[in-house]
């Protein structure tokens, strides 16, 4: 008896958000390195939302505190489109308003 052996997962696909190149750059290749995510990367609230548009994500993970859009304000224009794609900040921050506003918005 000849069991088919199952489809090859494609990896996660990831959108990655953050101004500082630097870790922009460290982070994509350690998802990819360590894990084999497919991530793209972006450096600004808005070059994501242009993105998100155009490619459906698996996640998205975005830096809390950047210039022009933070990632609570990325966060807000893509639940209120209606993308509900898990979400993943971080933040050197520890501040507790951070985590209960980006938990109300899911």
């Amino acid at each position: 008896m000849n069991i088919p052996a199952p489809p090859l997962s494609r990896p996660l696909k990831i959108l990655l958000v953050d101004d500082e190149e630097i870790v922009l750059k460290a982070t994509r290749d350690y998802l990819v390195t360590c894990f084999g995510f497919d991530v793209d990367i972006t450096e600004s609230g808005a070059q994501a939302i242009a993105r998100l548009s155009l490619t459906q994500y698996d996640a998205i993970i975005a830096d809390y505190d950047m210039d022009h859009m933070s990632g609570l304000e990325l966060l807000s224009i893509i639940r209120e489109k209606g993308d509900q794609t898990p979400f993943i900040m971080f933040t050197g921050k520890g501040r507790e308003e951070v985590v209960i506003a980006s938990f109300e918005l899911g």
